[in-house]
Formats: structure tokens, sequence, C-alpha cells
């Protein structure tokens, strides 16, 4: 490979050697073992054979990210796509060595673990200890230095493993005093022995944590084979795919006779074929990466992408056949699409796809009640139509009509043109449905409100930004040459409330795949006017440049895994610019930190906020709204009890806030297995409420999953057989009060009152009859979420094979989620 430097003058370029047989500058043979510069694992376990099992390496520090502070809100974009305001001081990073080495598979993270690398172990008592960490020389076990503990005793066998945890998801981290100072996505927890213990470990980085998480994920499932599986990359699908692509390619190449392999500008030509959005440029300069690319055997089969489907992307109603049928539609290899496995490449082309658009599709079309009077809708309009670019300088041109209409524009500035009549396409009414509580007669409601919403529950967005792929240099820049430093803001618009953003760090020369892996957590107090914009911008000493951006509604987030694609500042897509992340909305923050142990002082328990109704001055109302106050606590209590009863039964688990059920029954199935094999718990799944039921003796943690699992079914009954009656008895106080509403100024005036007073009145009034809406509507939201809660646990059951009779059982039918087929 060494003859395509970039002194190489030829039009059409020498042939790329060696997909049939190694060449010798740089060709690498199928049957060589992967490598990753000069850390292949049979090299480094010779090496460190040569040592004591836990000998600790010279390690030096590449030092810690400075903490992330909160950033001022600022205006958006203005017209030149700069940010305005900038009050962020520029720094220079530099990289450490862990970005220097590509980590592109297993492989690679067995080959970082064996060398070893310092992480941070948190325990009980709010310590933190720096510890060396590393496996042995034989991949048999983890152990650390330094230590006070014998050597045999600072070691983990990994045998012994029973869960690899991601995030401050145990006992010990929600405990600690330093809790709150830990990243979400450094942390993770590796639980071993009998009794479940666990080794609480902080990363430097959320690169770092994700390396140790996969190989150890990766050795757990194939044990003392997993050196053969290293070794044997001649196996892997996506080496296999590659190899016959290239081979056909070569096949077709006109090369003369004492030539091998493939012409470089057929080579480029291919690989942009398989990746549209690289730059052939890149693709002659980095082209050595592609012998790198085998991923020793690293796929899903049906029932893998069936977990994934249900657990993360939120489908329902999937089965093997749903699986056989994405793996043929994405898988590129034959041999993949034949045995039923999705390979890593099959699976990017899957989560790339439309079918992970983070748009919901369903919204593409009239999705709303159109039946209601014009006042209930907003209405999308254009301001300045027939101005194409800058609004106060740039040109007017009819295309400004066409692509607004096209945008679903209903209300258009015209001034006077002559143009043909048409209708416009992409669902696009131009009319959204106003929120329930500013269509109702009576509502308490200001747009302009920085606090919660009477009557509203606010929900939790979880965004995590993982990467982006194929980032475009800013238009009109050529300072920094095809060199883009990009980062992302993430931006809440709605009512002033939730109006915030939150932005990630900086990846340095980077804009083909740059790794953020960065999360973040929002409360939506209004959801129904709320939207989420994604920002990419390029860091610049002179000034921050756009990349692209994109804006969605938040009920038309599809949870999961998903891409987001860029667009420009006027709309038009990006070609091949996306943003991959990951996304989860949640009622409540579960979970939480508890009191700390080892305090003699004995804290008051949190009491819970009722729902206040205010008292007007107008006795006979008052009398009226004062009856509902028991059905307004009853409905609470119903509501809080099941979700707080949730959340125990989640941090059980050992799952994120941002988990739902399904994901908290599939998680609990990795754990329960005994000695023998046979798992300690089933589900019994006749009942409507799946009972969750011991084989045999359980060790004490999973004693207590049993009982928070009985104590969540119990809550969640109480919601589905009392919520009826105490709903009939909240709407019938509603009507009571509301035959008030006409003559209510005239009664208070008869209270005596005037002037503010009257006013005030009325506003109460307002306000009461907001909460008692609101909180029936909330309890009927209760009601479906612990149908659907049961649905997930029950689907969650027969995918993890925890369910004591399979026969006869079948899936339930999902009220929320959708289907393939849907």
């Amino acid at each position: 490979m060494a003859e395509f430097g970039e002194n190489n003058k030829s039009a059409v370029g020498p042939p790329v050697a060696g997909w049939k047989a190694a060449s010798g500058a740089g060709g690498i043979s199928p049957e060589t073992p992967v490598s990753n510069g000069n850390c292949s694992v049979p090299n480094t376990v010779k090496r460190l054979q040569n040592q004591s099992s836990c000998e600790s390496p010279t390690w030096e520090s590449p030092g810690s990210d400075s903490a992330s502070k909160a950033i001022p809100r600022r205006s958006s974009l203005i017209k030149d796509g700069t940010r305005a305001g900038r009050d962020r001081k520029k720094t220079v990073s530099f990289s450490s060595s862990l970005s220097e080495k590509k980590i592109s598979s297993a492989a690679d993270c067995i080959h970082s673990m064996v060398e070893g690398i310092e992480l941070k172990k948190i325990r009980t008592n709010s310590r933190v200890y720096q510890r060396y960490y590393l496996l042995d020389a034989g991949l048999q076990a983890l152990c650390w230095e330094p230590s006070k503990k014998e050597s045999d005793k600072a070691r983990i066998s990994l045998a012994s493993i029973r869960e690899v945890r991601t995030g401050r998801n145990t006992e010990t981290f929600r405990t600690s005093g330093v809790y709150e100072q830990i990243s979400e996505d450094s942390a993770f927890s590796i639980i071993y022995g009998e009794m479940y213990e666990s080794l609480d470990l902080v990363a430097n980085s959320a690169e770092v944590a994700n390396i140790w998480v996969t190989g150890l994920r990766y050795l757990m499932q194939y044990g003392k084979h997993a050196l053969d599986m290293l070794s044997s990359s001649q196996d892997s699908l996506r080496l296999d795919w590659l190899e016959q692509l290239f081979c056909t390619a070569a096949d077709s190449d006109d090369l003369e006779e004492d030539e091998e392999g493939i012409r470089l500008q057929l080579a480029i030509k291919l690989i942009r074929n398989v990746n549209p959005g690289v730059g052939s440029s890149k693709v002659e300069h980095r082209f050595k990466e592609l012998q790198r690319f085998s991923s020793n055997k690293e796929y899903l089969d049906t029932k893998d992408l069936m977990r994934f489907l249900e657990a993360e992307q939120g489908m329902a109603q999937v089965s093997e056949e749903t699986s056989l049928k994405l793996i043929h539609s994405h898988e590129p290899s034959e041999e993949g699409r034949q045995q039923g496995y999705l390979s890593l490449d099959g699976f990017t082309s899957y989560l790339t796809s439309a079918e992970c658009h983070l748009f919901d599709r369903e919204h593409d079309g009239v999705c709303q009640d159109m039946t209601q009077p014009l006042s209930h809708y907003y209405i999308s309009s254009s301001h300045n139509t027939y101005l194409i670019e800058d609004q106060f300088r740039g040109p007017s041109d009819i295309s400004g009509y066409i692509r607004a209409l096209k945008m679903g524009c209903r209300c258009v500035e015209v001034d006077v043109w002559d143009g043909p009549d048409g209708d416009p396409v992409n669902g696009n009414c131009g009319f959204v449905l106003r929120p329930a509580i500013m269509r109702q007669e009576v509502s308490y409601f200001s747009a302009d409100t920085r606090d919660t919403v009477p009557g509203v529950s606010p929900q939790l967005l979880h965004v995590k930004v993982i990467s982006g792929q194929n980032l475009p240099k800013p238009r009109g820049s050529g300072a920094k040459g095809d060199v883009v430093d990009p980062y992302v803001y993430v931006e809440i618009h709605g009512i002033p409330a939730d109006c915030t953003e939150r932005r990630t760090r900086t990846v340095t020369q980077n804009g083909d795949n740059p790794v953020f892996d960065e999360s973040f957590e929002f409360q939506i107090n209004l959801p129904e006017l709320a939207m989420v914009r994604f920002v990419v911008l390029d860091d610049d000493f002179i000034g921050d440049e756009f990349i692209g951006q994109y804006t969605i509604p938040l009920e038309c987030l599809q949870p999961g895994y998903r891409h987001v694609p860029l667009q420009s500042l006027t709309g038009e897509e990006l070609p091949h610019a996306k943003l991959f992340v990951h996304v989860a909305l949640t009622n409540r923050r579960g979970g939480g930190k508890p009191h700390k142990r080892g305090l003699s002082v004995r804290k008051a328990r949190k009491r819970r906020n009722y729902a206040a109704l205010r008292d007007l001055g107008v006795r006979a109302v008052d009398e009226v709204f004062k009856m509902a106050a028991p059905p307004l606590k009853d409905a609470t209590d119903l509501r809080e009890n099941m979700q707080n009863s949730v959340a125990v039964f989640r941090d059980l688990c050992g799952v994120s806030v941002a988990a739902n059920l399904m994901q908290c029954v599939l998680a609990l199935g990795s754990r329960v297995s005994g000695p023998d094999g046979a798992p300690l718990l089933l589900f019994d799944l006749r009942d409507h409420y799946p009972a969750l039921e011991p084989q045999g003796p359980l060790p004490d943690v999973l004693r207590r999953v049993v009982s928070t699992y009985e104590m969540m079914v119990q809550a969640s009954r109480a919601v589905i057989e009392l919520s009826d009656g105490i709903y009939d008895r909240i709407l019938h106080i509603q009507t009571m009060a509301m035959e008030f509403h006409e003559k209510l100024q005239s009664l208070a005036e008869k209270e005596g009152l005037r002037g503010r007073k009257v006013s005030r009145a009325l506003e109460s009034f307002s306000w009461n009859i907001t909460i008692l809406k609101g909180q029936a509507d909330l309890l009927k939201h209760a009601q479906a979420e612990v149908q659907e809660n049961m649905k997930q646990v029950h689907d969650a059951a027969l995918t993890g094979n925890l369910t004591k009779e399979r026969i006869g059982v079948k899936r339930v039918r999902s009220q929320t989620r959708r289907g393939q087929d849907d």
C-alpha cells in the first residue's frame, strides 16, 4: 500500500494490492489476526506472561476533563449562521493517547484492557480511590494496583461476573456523596459473586467506560474462547463481505497478467458506493484503514435483534420473522442473510435507514383532530414569503411561495404576484392543534409562564448525542481548509419555562465521524408546545460557524437509537450529514439519591405535594370546590404510589432512569440464573398482572426484587381498579362548579367583593377548574401507563425466556407502541 502516497501522480493509479494475496508493504491477509497498531492480543499476552500477573505498567495521566458549567441562555442563530454574545473562553484541547488509537471492535477494547488504565473506585463511605486496572495475561481475571490487599484478593475472576452495568445505577453510586459529580456516561459497575457484590468504577471519559463495558461483556459471552474468537478473523461476516466485494471488482478490472488486486480509482469508487458521504481525497489518503475492518464475528441473530427492537426502539409485536425481514433488507453479506445474522455493517445500515429516523412517520400525515373550531389551532405562517435569502436585502422570487407552501404554511405574505394555483404535498396541512389547556372554556394558562403548568405533568427528555457522520465544512469558510472542529447544541424551544440549551464538547479535526458521547436531561413542562433543535457548529477562534441543524416537535420524536438528518438554515437537507442520538421520554425523575449511610441524624420524610385549590371568597362556590380535596388527594396517591414503585423496581434492576419496564425485565433476566444455569425467578403470565415466582432459595438481592415487584403490581392494580370512580367524582365536581361560571361576577359582588378582589376571584375560579380537569386527565394517563407497563413485562418475559409455561401464551397488543407493520 506504500505506493498510494501523496506523490503518486498517475491518473488511473496502480492496482490496490492484496485482497487475494497479501503484498509486501502493507497488505494484510484475511488469515492475519486483527491488530491495532502494536497492541495485538497475542503479542500483548506474551509480553505480560513474562511479568507478574498484576504488574502495573508505566502510566501517564492524560488529564481529566474540566467540569462542565451551565452555559447561559443566548439568542439562537443570527442571519449569517454564527452565534451572538459569545462569553465562552477559547481553549486549546490536547489529544490523549486514547484518541490516537482507533477503537473499532471488541478486539481493540480487549487490547486496551490488557494494557490497563487508571480508574476511580467508588466506595459506600463516599470515598474515591484511584487504582490501576487491567486484565491478567490469560484474560481470566480483572486485577488492580496499588492496593493493601494481597494480589490474589485484588482481583475478580471473570467467571464470577454476573453483569456489567452502565451508569450510576447501583446502591453504592446512589448513596455516595459524590453522586452528582459523577458523569452518567463515564460510570459503570461490575456485579460479581454469589452475593451480587458490586465494583463501582468511574473512567476519565465516556470512551474509556465504553471500552471496558464492551470488552467485559464480550469476555463474559465467550469466556475462555475469547482468544480464539479474536484470532479467527477469517470468520468475520464483515471481512467476508468486503472480500467478496473487492474480488468481484478485481474480476471486472482490466489489469496486466502480472498485476493483482484492483486499481486505486476503482477502489475509491467502491468505497464511496458503500459510504457516499466520504470524500474521494479522504478515501485515498486513508485507504489503509480499510484493511482493519475485521470485527471478530460481531453480529446479532434474530433473537438479539428482537430484544433490541422491543427494548430500545419501542416496537411492539416483534417476531423472529420481523427480525429476518430486517436482516434481509439491510445485511450486505450473502452469508449473513442466509444464516439470519445482522453484522455490524448491516446494523449500521438499519440505524441509518428511514426506519430509524428521529421523526415519527405517523406524523407525516394528518394525525390530529381537524374538526374543532379554527381558534383551537395554530396556523403555520410566513413573513416576507417572497424573499428567498436575507430578509432585508435578499432577492425576491416566486420560489419562496412554493417552498413555504410545500412546508405547510397556510398564511403567507402576498404583495402582487401572478402564478399557477396548486395544492401543496410532504401531510403538512398547516394547522396544528393547540394544547388541551388552551382549548378549554375556562383555563388558567399563560404562554409566558416560567413555572410548571397547572394540571400538566412535566416530562423528562433524555438525549444522548453519540456521534456525527459526514459533517461538511461551513458554507463559505476557507480559513481552515477541510478541517472541521464540530460541537452540538441541543436546544429546547417552547414556553419560557422550557427554553434552555446544552452543548457537547468540541471534537477536534474530525468531520467524518466525530464521537461526542454526552447525555443531557431536560424537564419539559408543556410537551405539546415544545420543539427540540439540534445545531452543529464549527469551533473557531474567529467565530463559530454554522454546519447544520434539525428541528422537530417533541411529540414527533421516536424513542430509541435514531439518526438526525441535518439541514441548512433554510431547511434543505445536507446530503449524508447526520447525528446519531439516543432519545427517551419519562414522566418523572426515577431513582434519585437516598440518604447517606452512617448519619445519626434522622431526616424527616419528604411530604407529598398535593394539588391545591384556591378560595374565591364566594361561599357557595368555595363549598363546591372543598368537596374536591379528598378525590384529588386519592388521585395523587394512586398515581404517585404506582410511579414510585416502578422507580424503585427500576433501581433494583440496575438500569438508568430513562429505561422502560421491558428493559428492566430483560436486564433482570441476565442475572437470575442459579448454579446449574436454571433461572431462579420465572413469570406466571396467566393473569393480567404477571406474577414473579421464585423457583428455589433466593439470595437477598433477588428477594428484594420479588417484594418490590409485588408492591409495584399492587400499586398498579389499585390504579386500574379505583381510578374510574375517582375520575367520575372529580368531573362531577367540575360540572357542579361550572354552573356558577356565567354568574360568578355577580355572585362575587353580592359577597361584597370589589375591584381587584373580583378579578382575583375569577382568576382563582379558572385555576381550580384547570386543576380539576388536569388531575382527572393525569389519572387517565396513569391507567394507560399501567396497561403499557404490564404489557412490557409480559412481552419481556417471553423474549427473555422467563415464563413458566410458554404454550398458549401470546404477546399482548400495545396501546401506545407500534409494531413493524404499523
